[in-house]
């Protein structure tokens, strides 16, 4: 099979919804990264979230495109995989995206959902703990190869 699905996740993953819907200032303001917690910053909530599910389903939609369209389960990955690269360096951004962790949150919902659920979880607990979603990221990040 050709590495097609590689290059569909990472187009995929390469959709600035941070900028398309938060608009340029997102770049400017708070953080400055193209991620929900940064559009959270700068714009209204409603937006954030919007983004949030956007990126979360671009990291869900290389692995399920690939897996509907026959790829072999190592091709799938690497869709996932080349679909967090595509955010955090997208081509048509030169390379300056967000840090990847909806749309990673997104590939392994579709891979592993148990797993990622409890990283949902601890994400959850280190965020209130701290109140720092970068805390959360982490700590969901951290733990989430092991979950799996």
């Amino acid at each position: 099979m050709t590495a097609w699905p590689v290059l569909v996740g990472y187009l995929l993953g390469t959709i600035p919804f941070a900028l398309l819907l938060g608009g340029s200032s997102v770049r400017t303001a708070g953080s400055g990264n193209l991620g929900a917690a940064n559009v959270l910053r700068v714009r209204r909530t409603s937006i954030a979230l919007v983004v949030l599910v956007l990126d979360v389903a671009k990291g869900g939609a290389a692995v399920w495109l690939a897996w509907e369209l026959g790829a072999e389960p190592s091709l799938v990955v690497a869709a996932g995989g080349a679909a967090i690269v595509g955010h955090v360096y997208p081509v048509w951004l030169r390379f300056r995206g967000g840090k990847g962790v909806a749309t990673t949150f997104g590939v392994f919902a579709s891979l592993a959902p148990t797993a990622a659920l409890i990283a949902t979880l601890l994400f959850g607990l280190g965020v209130l703990a701290t109140r720092y979603v970068s805390v959360g990221s982490l700590l969901a990040l951290v733990a989430l190869p092991g979950l799996v």
